[in-house]
């Protein structure tokens, strides 16, 4: 609206005037999360209000004030959030280092001093580097859920997983195609990307020529049936059970990317999909 803001702005949620927040950064922020009145940032800038901030930072949620909560990463960090009561801030990214310690992929920090902790999940699902990531991270409150994308080298991943707070993995998906949000609702974790193989857990199989599933539902808990993966990267580990939710999305043409949806969210009444998508089941839904 004029007013100049360097890459973090507040906004005022009813007319959507500029607020006095003044948190400013050099360079992309990727992804911001709230919590007990700090927002946390993550992206590649590395100065914030001329200090110091290695892709993480953290601001006073009400006047933007940079804290000197500054823990570091050695890549981009693409995913954050805080899960209440965990005192902890979980991040995933493409990043191999926390603090200079090794965290491929994702790890966790204290919320208060930005020391790297313990994340158990990141020994099993491995996705850094150039070529993968972890897109996103959504929590229930007690679960953390991650996607990735993997093309080539550098990652073992491209579905989802459900870990507890300390970050032991409760189930993962081994299913074939980059995966790029999820949200939790009503006891069902929802997904978007562009699966093109879930016969790791004994679903869908690839076709020739390749057909692609760029919404699913899956049971937020692993499967009531014992169910596992069958085959890939993660063959025995628990997994969750696919629900009949399958949304048939055309594929857009803004970015180039042959894809549909790009983020999930939603509440106790519906699911709200975003994307490049001109189409849903068949019917214009731009």
């Amino acid at each position: 609206s004029g007013v100049t803001r360097n890459r973090v702005a507040a906004l005022d949620p009813t007319t959507g005037a500029v607020l006095p927040f003044s948190a400013s950064l050099n360079a992309r922020v990727r992804t911001l999360t709230e919590s007990n009145g700090v927002l946390y940032a993550g992206g590649i800038f590395s100065t914030s209000s001329g200090q110091p901030r290695t892709r993480l930072a953290a601001f006073s949620a009400s006047t933007g004030a940079l804290l000197n909560w500054s823990p570091t990463a050695d890549a981009e960090v693409m995913s954050i959030i805080a899960p209440a009561g965990s005192g902890k801030v979980v991040v995933g990214g493409r990043f191999t280092l926390l603090n200079g310690l090794d965290n491929y992929g994702m790890g966790a920090l204290d919320a208060v001093t930005g020391a790297t902790l313990a994340w158990p999940a990141n020994a099993v699902v491995r996705n850094a580097g150039d070529n993968a990531g972890i897109n996103s991270l959504s929590t229930d409150g007690t679960r953390v859920f991650g996607t990735g994308y993997t093309y080539g080298s550098g990652g073992n991943f491209e579905n989802t997983f459900s870990a507890d707070t300390s970050g032991n993995l409760n189930w993962v998906v081994g299913c074939r195609g980059d995966t790029y949000s999820s949200a939790p609702l009503n006891g069902a974790l929802y997904i978007v990307g562009h699966a093109h193989d879930c016969s790791q857990i004994g679903t869908f199989q690839q076709t020739n020529p390749w057909t692609y599933q760029r919404a699913i539902a899956l049971t937020a808990d692993p499967g009531a049936h014992g169910e596992t993966n069958l085959s890939g990267n993660f063959t025995g580990r628990p997994a969750p059970e696919m629900l009949h939710w399958l949304p048939t999305l055309d594929v857009g043409t803004f970015t180039g990317q042959s894809q549909a949806a790009w983020s999930v969210a939603g509440n106790g009444q519906y699911v709200s999909l975003g994307g490049e998508f001109p189409r849903v089941n068949w019917v214009p839904q731009q």
